[in-house]
Protein backbone atom coordinates (compact mmCIF):
# COMPACT_ATOMS: atom_id res chain seq x y z
CA UNK A 1 0.00 0.00 0.00
CA UNK A 2 1.32 3.44 -0.88
CA UNK A 3 1.91 6.07 1.77
CA UNK A 4 -0.42 8.52 -0.01
CA UNK A 5 -3.24 5.97 -0.02
CA UNK A 6 -2.62 5.21 3.64
CA UNK A 7 -2.84 8.91 4.61
CA UNK A 8 -6.03 9.21 2.56
CA UNK A 9 -7.60 6.22 4.30
CA UNK A 10 -6.52 7.49 7.72
CA UNK A 11 -7.90 10.99 7.15
CA UNK A 12 -11.11 10.29 9.13
CA UNK A 13 -8.91 9.34 12.11
CA UNK A 14 -6.85 12.54 11.68
CA UNK A 15 -10.07 14.55 11.43
CA UNK A 16 -11.64 13.09 14.59
CA UNK A 17 -8.41 13.37 16.58
CA UNK A 18 -7.94 16.99 15.46
CA UNK A 19 -11.55 17.81 16.37
CA UNK A 20 -11.11 16.17 19.79
CA UNK A 21 -7.99 18.26 20.53
CA UNK A 22 -9.63 21.45 19.24
CA UNK A 23 -12.54 20.89 21.63
CA UNK A 24 -10.21 20.02 24.51
CA UNK A 25 -8.15 23.20 24.03
CA UNK A 26 -11.11 25.32 22.89
CA UNK A 27 -9.23 26.33 19.76
CA UNK A 28 -11.14 26.73 16.51
CA UNK A 29 -7.97 27.99 14.78
CA UNK A 30 -6.21 24.73 15.72
CA UNK A 31 -8.99 22.74 14.03
CA UNK A 32 -9.16 24.91 10.91
CA UNK A 33 -5.41 25.24 10.37
CA UNK A 34 -4.64 21.55 10.93
CA UNK A 35 -7.10 20.94 8.08
CA UNK A 36 -5.48 23.59 5.89
CA UNK A 37 -7.81 26.56 6.37
CA UNK A 38 -7.83 30.04 7.91
CA UNK A 39 -4.23 31.22 7.80
CA UNK A 40 -2.99 34.78 8.36
CA UNK A 41 -1.95 36.95 5.42
CA UNK A 42 1.64 37.72 4.50
CA UNK A 43 2.87 40.84 2.74
CA UNK A 44 5.82 39.00 1.23
CA UNK A 45 6.84 35.35 1.01
CA UNK A 46 7.84 34.21 4.50
CA UNK A 47 10.60 31.93 5.61
CA UNK A 48 8.75 29.00 7.11
CA UNK A 49 10.07 27.14 10.13
CA UNK A 50 8.28 24.07 11.42
CA UNK A 51 8.85 23.35 15.11
CA UNK A 52 6.89 20.36 16.42
CA UNK A 53 6.18 21.75 19.88
CA UNK A 54 7.58 23.55 22.92
CA UNK A 55 11.09 22.05 22.93
CA UNK A 56 11.76 22.76 19.28
CA UNK A 57 10.41 26.31 19.54
CA UNK A 58 12.58 27.06 22.57
CA UNK A 59 15.60 25.54 20.83
CA UNK A 60 14.98 27.55 17.66
CA UNK A 61 14.47 30.95 19.33
CA UNK A 62 18.17 31.99 19.45
CA UNK A 63 18.51 31.24 15.73
CA UNK A 64 15.29 33.09 14.96
CA UNK A 65 16.58 36.14 16.84
CA UNK A 66 19.73 36.08 14.69
CA UNK A 67 17.67 35.71 11.51
CA UNK A 68 15.45 38.63 12.50
CA UNK A 69 18.52 40.81 13.11
CA UNK A 70 20.12 39.76 9.82
CA UNK A 71 16.89 40.05 7.82
CA UNK A 72 14.81 42.79 9.53
CA UNK A 73 12.29 43.10 6.68
CA UNK A 74 11.76 39.35 6.33
CA UNK A 75 8.47 37.77 7.41
CA UNK A 76 8.63 34.46 9.29
CA UNK A 77 5.99 31.85 9.87
CA UNK A 78 6.46 29.21 12.54
CA UNK A 79 4.22 26.19 12.50
CA UNK A 80 3.74 23.76 15.31
CA UNK A 81 1.68 20.63 15.88
CA UNK A 82 0.49 21.62 19.33
CA UNK A 83 -1.42 24.29 21.21
CA UNK A 84 1.38 24.39 23.79
CA UNK A 85 3.85 25.14 21.01
CA UNK A 86 1.70 28.06 19.90
CA UNK A 87 1.51 29.37 23.48
CA UNK A 88 5.29 29.12 23.83
CA UNK A 89 5.87 31.14 20.67
CA UNK A 90 3.37 33.74 21.84
CA UNK A 91 5.37 34.16 25.08
CA UNK A 92 8.56 34.80 23.07
CA UNK A 93 6.67 37.23 20.79
CA UNK A 94 9.36 37.52 18.08
CA UNK A 95 9.18 40.39 15.57
CA UNK A 96 7.84 39.77 12.04
CA UNK A 97 6.76 36.26 13.04
CA UNK A 98 3.36 34.63 12.88
CA UNK A 99 2.30 31.25 14.19
CA UNK A 100 0.17 28.69 12.40
CA UNK A 101 -0.55 25.04 12.99
CA UNK A 102 1.00 22.55 10.60
CA UNK A 103 -1.65 20.81 8.50
CA UNK A 104 -2.19 17.11 9.08
CA UNK A 105 -0.45 14.73 6.67
CA UNK A 106 -3.07 15.14 3.92
CA UNK A 107 -2.47 16.39 0.37
CA UNK A 108 -5.40 18.80 0.27
CA UNK A 109 -4.63 20.34 3.68
CA UNK A 110 -0.91 20.70 2.96
CA UNK A 111 -1.53 22.19 -0.49
CA UNK A 112 -3.97 24.75 0.95
CA UNK A 113 -1.32 25.81 3.47
CA UNK A 114 1.50 25.98 0.88
CA UNK A 115 -0.65 27.86 -1.63
CA UNK A 116 -1.66 30.42 0.98
CA UNK A 117 1.68 30.94 2.74
CA UNK A 118 3.88 30.63 -0.39
CA UNK A 119 7.05 30.31 1.68
CA UNK A 120 10.36 30.94 -0.03
CA UNK A 121 12.18 28.49 2.23
CA UNK A 122 11.15 25.67 4.59
CA UNK A 123 13.23 24.81 7.65
CA UNK A 124 12.17 21.73 9.58
CA UNK A 125 13.02 21.72 13.28
CA UNK A 126 11.48 18.33 14.03
CA UNK A 127 12.82 14.81 14.12
CA UNK A 128 9.69 13.29 12.56
CA UNK A 129 9.81 12.71 8.82
CA UNK A 130 6.65 13.55 6.88
CA UNK A 131 6.90 11.98 3.40
CA UNK A 132 3.82 13.64 1.94
CA UNK A 133 4.71 17.07 3.30
CA UNK A 134 8.25 16.85 1.96
CA UNK A 135 7.03 15.71 -1.48
CA UNK A 136 4.54 18.56 -1.75
CA UNK A 137 7.12 21.14 -0.61
CA UNK A 138 9.42 19.84 -3.34
CA UNK A 139 6.62 19.91 -5.91
CA UNK A 140 6.14 23.65 -5.17
CA UNK A 141 9.92 24.19 -5.67
CA UNK A 142 10.40 25.39 -2.11
CA UNK A 143 13.92 24.69 -0.80
CA UNK A 144 13.70 22.35 2.22
CA UNK A 145 16.25 21.89 4.98
CA UNK A 146 16.07 19.78 8.11
CA UNK A 147 17.90 21.68 10.84
CA UNK A 148 17.28 19.34 13.76
CA UNK A 149 17.74 15.78 12.57
CA UNK A 150 18.49 12.52 14.29
CA UNK A 151 17.75 8.89 13.58
CA UNK A 152 16.80 6.83 16.60
CA UNK A 153 17.44 3.12 16.91
CA UNK A 154 13.66 2.69 16.53
CA UNK A 155 13.84 4.42 13.15
CA UNK A 156 16.88 2.45 12.04
CA UNK A 157 15.20 -0.82 13.04
CA UNK A 158 11.84 0.06 11.48
CA UNK A 159 10.04 -2.18 9.01
CA UNK A 160 11.49 -2.04 5.48
CA UNK A 161 8.33 -0.39 4.14
CA UNK A 162 8.78 2.51 6.58
CA UNK A 163 12.50 2.75 5.82
CA UNK A 164 11.65 2.98 2.13
CA UNK A 165 9.23 5.84 2.85
CA UNK A 166 11.89 7.69 4.86
CA UNK A 167 14.49 7.15 2.15
CA UNK A 168 12.13 8.45 -0.51
CA UNK A 169 11.09 11.48 1.60
CA UNK A 170 14.67 12.46 2.40
CA UNK A 171 15.44 12.73 -1.32
CA UNK A 172 13.33 15.90 -1.30
CA UNK A 173 15.53 17.58 1.30
CA UNK A 174 17.96 20.13 -0.06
Amino acid sequence: MSYRLLTFLLFPVFFIYTLKLAIKFKSLSYFKQRLGFSYPSFNNPPIWIHCASVGEINTFMPLLELLIKALPQQAFIITSNTVTGAATLKKHNPLNTQHCYLPVENSAAINRFLNHAQPKLALIMETEIWPLLYRLINKKHIPLSIINARLSSKTINAHNWIKKQYHHALQYVD
